[in-house]
């Protein structure tokens, strides 16, 4: 059952992940993204090349730590698919680390159709009726997908049963 999640998407969508945890928590749901909290102006790691500032190494060092601590305490992760080629990978390893660890991985997008076709990583097309049955017996779930926002969050809702004195069909 979905209770504990981790918001994993690119660092530019801070502000609408931002949005997402409030109206998640408004449902009763824990956010465990603390990098939306924590993430102020000038501690981006991305130059405007998409180079990678090498002398932020320990605050970079300690995000991690955070990010593998936060993904440790949910029981699921949402990951948000831009439709774009790399810039900033983070939310891939978070969401590797996540998935071999044996949280439920979710995938919401690319939102836009022409992206559809699109991927970020191969794990991604992990889901039921191609996980093999040797990676089920180690723990891993199968990827769960869905279109926009919306559609996840009315499936969480449906799934939690009555939260907040929400009844669901």
């Amino acid at each position: 059952m979905v209770k504990r999640i981790y918001l994993a998407a690119p660092f530019e969508w801070i502000d609408r992940m931002k949005g997402y945890a409030v109206e998640l928590r408004a449902l009763g749901f824990e956010v465990t993204s603390l990098w939306l909290d924590e993430q102020t102006e000038g501690t981006n790691l991305t130059d405007a090349d998409g180079s990678t500032q090498v002398d932020k190494t320990e605050l970079a060092i300690g995000y991690a730590i955070r990010d593998i601590r936060n993904i440790l305490a949910s029981d699921t992760l949402v990951e948000f698919n831009p439709g774009k080629a790399l810039v900033r990978n983070t939310r891939l390893a978070e969401f590797g680390g996540a998935l071999f660890l044996g949280k439920q991985c979710i995938v919401i997008g690319p939102e836009n159709p022409k992206h559809k076709n699109r991927i970020d990583t191969i794990f991604v097309l992990l889901e039921d009726g191609t996980m093999p049955d040797d990676l089920k017996a180690a723990g891993i779930k199968p990827v769960k997908h869905f279109d926009t926002w919306g559609d996840f969050l009315e499936a969480a809702v449906l799934e939690s049963g009555q939260k907040n004195g929400f009844a669901t069909a």
